[in-house]
């Protein structure tokens, strides 16, 4: 894709997948090909199931529940650490127009995935459009973003205790 750019959708409000999972769908529909990365999360959300119906769309996932980052141990982080690095290294390989990295920036926050990585796949990818989601992009990565859009959570029902609904949450 000539021309393309970097997208960061970032913040601590709800959207941010679902932003990614937009720009997708709109990619798809104008017969591009897609990778849709997701960091931290093992396939259950209800997005994937619609996104692996295009054949111009590859998802990927670990597959398997990881804890919170802040709640793992340190062997645990290690373990974390190496399956989504490889994970990371198989989407930037991905042939795609698009590629969404989807928790990435949490990823980078926490010291998961080294940022210069990130860096290098941006700086030598050939023309394929990039989303970075997550909650804090470094100054860094903002310098270098295209696009850049804030979520903020103004109200939530998981403030009132409410748990996650299927569908509208994951």
């Amino acid at each position: 894709m000539e021309d393309a750019k970097i997208h960061i959708y970032h913040g601590n409000g709800k959207g941010k997948t679902t932003a990614a999972v937009g720009l997708a769908i709109r990619m798809l529909g104008a017969g591009k090909k897609v990778c849709f990365c997701q960091f931290l999360k093992d396939g259950a959300s209800s997005e994937i199931k619609p996104l692996k119906s295009f054949k111009n769309c590859k998802v990927m996932y670990y597959g398997e529940p990881l804890k919170f980052i802040q709640m793992m141990s340190e062997k645990e982080k290690k373990t974390c650490k190496m399956i989504e690095t490889q994970l990371f290294a198989r989407a930037c390989d991905t042939e795609s127009d698009l590629l969404v990295l989807d928790e990435v920036l949490d990823l980078i926050d926490y010291g998961i995935l080294d940022e210069q990585l990130l860096f290098y796949y941006l700086d030598n990818r050939e023309d394929t459009e990039v989303v970075l989601t997550g909650r804090n992009p470094s100054q860094k990565l903002r310098r270098r973003a295209d696009y850049i859009t804030e979520m903020r959570c103004i109200k939530h029902p998981f403030d009132e205790g409410c748990v996650a609904r299927e569908g509208v949450e994951f």
